[in-house]
Formats: structure tokens, C-alpha cells, sequence
């Protein structure tokens, strides 16, 4: 997450995330479980209005499922932008205190995505 929020330093480049839906105006981080599909919804939209002015947009959410990612697919073919898919392959700190059987879940389901990856 560090590695992706300092992209955002550059004036070119936007950083958006679902996790950005569930942090209030005083910075803490309030999630909703019910809410997760808002949150998508929600950087979805803010990478296709960011996309549509014209700056590049990095997307850091965690997608274990390919169908997750269509969406970010045709927001880049429809404002005609260059996209790639870095998959992080360390181990990471776990800054939201996910319980570890949800990250079980999360690693049971991964779909492998080879085109357009590069691994950091």
C-alpha cells in the first residue's frame, strides 16, 4: 500500500483504492462489511472520472478473482489507457486486522492472471 500511495505524490498520476470509501475526513478508517460493495462501485466510478480527464489512475485493491478486475479492463478501453496488473507477491503487513480465515478464503479462490502482470 505504501509503494501505491506514493505514486500519488506525482501530479500525473491519481491513487485510488476501495479502502479510501471507509476513511472519514479525520483520517480514521471506519469499515462497514455491508458496505463493500459501495465502496467498489465507488472506485470504480472515481477511476473512470479521473480517467476521463485525461491523468492516469493507479487502482490498489485487492482483486483475487479475475471478474474483479473487468470493470478497471473496459474503464481502460473506454478512455483508451494504457493498463498494467503488478501483483504484489510478498508477505504484507496486515493493516486492516482481516481476520485469517478471510485471508485463507481470499488465497483458496486466487485466479492466476498472466497478461499484461508484472510482479513487485
Amino acid at each position: 500500500v505504501k509503494q501505491a500511495a506514493e505514486l500519488n505524490y506525482k501530479p500525473w498520476l491519481f491513487h485510488v483504492e476501495a479502502d479510501q470509501f471507509f476513511t472519514v475526513l479525520d483520517g480514521n478508517y471506519n469499515y462497514v462489511p455491508q458496505r463493500v460493495p459501495d465502496a467498489h462501485r465507488w472506485c470504480q466510478e472515481h477511476c473512470g472520472r479521473i480517467l476521463s480527464l485525461g491523468h492516469s489512475v493507479v487502482v490498489s485493491n485487492t482483486f483475487s478473482r479475475i471478474f474483479e478486475m473487468e470493470p478497471y479492463f473496459l474503464l481502460a478501453t473506454k478512455h483508451n489507457a494504457k493498463l498494467s496488473v503488478s501483483v504484489a507477491t510478498g508477505n504484507f503487513k496486515n493493516i486492516h486486522g482481516v481476520h485469517e480465515d478471510k485471508l485463507k478464503a481470499m488465497r483458496d479462490r486466487w485466479e492466476e492472471y498472466t497478461d499484461l502482470v508484472t510482479n513487485t
